[in-house]
């Protein structure tokens, strides 16, 4: 769909129609037609806005940035742009940063994408180690955690399905900026609210 403002007057209009003014005509085969030409869209200022306000472009490093110790998380898409399906964060892991303890989600999936450096995975029973590249699914019930033992710090795409876990990180972060110790039963209390198991 386009939009047209024809007689002072809005209306969408079907990219497959006949009736459409085009810079140069269709090619037709097979009774198809092939457009094979650029549109001229006009757009009240309204309807402009609500197209662009449909794309969201982060540059690197973009976004909120919620502390979590020496580690600092980006959070690009936190599911207001999803309808509360996904959440997308950048992490930044310092070498040697405190990392989660092995632990399971019992209600989300999470994709790690390794962006920059190394990290050591624990996937399971099997622990990987990932360079810049790496793309390491976690299903709804597996065993996982990550750390940075190199000498460069490292970057990695993260998201979440459903994004309701980016609120367990805001809630961290305030528990580590008061002093709580990672690994605390403060903090594994608050990672079983979100539905996640801490494995010792």
């Amino acid at each position: 769909m386009v939009c047209s403002e024809a007689s002072g007057r809005s209306a969408l209009l079907d990219t497959g129609s006949a009736d459409l003014h085009m810079q140069e005509g269709p090619l037709h085969r097979n009774g198809f037609a092939q457009l094979l030409y650029v549109y001229k869209i006009a757009c009240t200022s309204k309807q402009r806005k609500d197209m662009l306000m449909s794309v969201i472009v982060l540059e690197a490093r973009k976004g909120r940035m919620i502390p979590l110790g020496s580690i600092r998380m980006y959070v690009q898409e936190d599911g207001a742009h999803t309808r509360e399906t996904l959440g997308v964060a950048e992490f930044e892991v310092p070498v040697h940063a405190l990392t989660p303890p092995p632990h399971i989600h019992h209600v989300h999936e999470e994709v790690f994408y390794v962006l920059e450096g190394e990290l050591e995975f624990l996937a399971g029973a099997q622990t990987v180690r990932a360079s810049a590249g790496t793309f390491v699914m976690v299903p709804i019930g597996a065993l996982h955690t990550f750390s940075n033992p190199t000498e460069k710090p490292s970057r990695f795409l993260n998201t979440f399905t459903p994004p309701r876990y980016i609120h367990y990180f805001e809630e961290m972060s305030q528990f580590l900026q008061a002093g709580v110790v990672p690994g605390s039963p403060q903090l594994t209390e608050l990672m079983a609210r979100y539905d996640t198991e801490v494995v010792s």
